[in-house]
Order: C-alpha cells, then sequence, then structure tokens
C-alpha cells in the first residue's frame, strides 16, 4: 500500500537530483522505493537518510546509495518512526552536504 510520496530536488548546479520517491508500506514493515525517474549527482559517500522541515538530521541513514541512478528500495528498520520525519535525503556523510532531498506527502 502507497503511504508517502515525494518528488527529489537538488540544491544547486552541483548537487542535482530528480525523480520520484514512495513509500511503500508492506504488513508492518516500510520501503522507500525511488522509481525509475530517480537521477542524483553522483559523489563520495552518498546515504539515504530522513530529515524534517528542510533540516538532514544526521544519524537517519538507512543506508548507503545503491546508485545514482534508476530504481532502488530501501527498507526502513524496525525502530525507524517514519513521523519523526517528512523528507528523505540523498547525504554526503563525507562531506555533510545534502545532494539531493525529496518532501513527503500523504498519497491519495
Amino acid at each position: 500500500m502507497l503511504a508517502l510520496r515525494g518528488v527529489f530536488t537538488g540544491f544547486d548546479r552541483i548537487h542535482t537530483g530528480s525523480g520520484n520517491v514512495n513509500v511503500i508500506k508492506v504488513g508492518d514493515r516500510y520501503i522507500i522505493r525511488f522509481e525509475e525517474n530517480f537521477d542524483v549527482a553522483n559523489g563520495p559517500d552518498l546515504y539515504v537518510g530522513f530529515g524534517k522541515d528542510g533540516e538532514y538530521l544526521k544519524g537517519s541513514e538507512i543506508g548507503e546509495l545503491k546508485g545514482n541512478i534508476g530504481s532502488q528500495n530501501y527498507e526502513v528498520p524496525e525502530g525507524i518512526n517514519l513521523e519523526d520525519y517528512n523528507e528523505v535525503w540523498i547525504w554526503c556523510r563525507a562531506f555533510s552536504v545534502g545532494f539531493a532531498k525529496a518532501s513527503l506527502s500523504p498519497s491519495i
């Protein structure tokens, strides 16, 4: 069941991103799904994590970015409450900089 959705945007001409992201509920767990049109600038040490109201929350990483183009899935670990966040981020841990983020909203 589709629970949340968003669209990635970048931060500047170097840190670019685009494409759809969906949060899917499967039983009692959640999957973050980047769709086929996902595209983010390539960079070092990129992770998928969460933010709230335009600010990345360090330590929220759920996995290393699998690739900078195309569909991919990330399971949200137990203990992470998605209600604490309203954004999915692509975050560079090496330089503490965001590459892209997607604001999440309920699916209709």
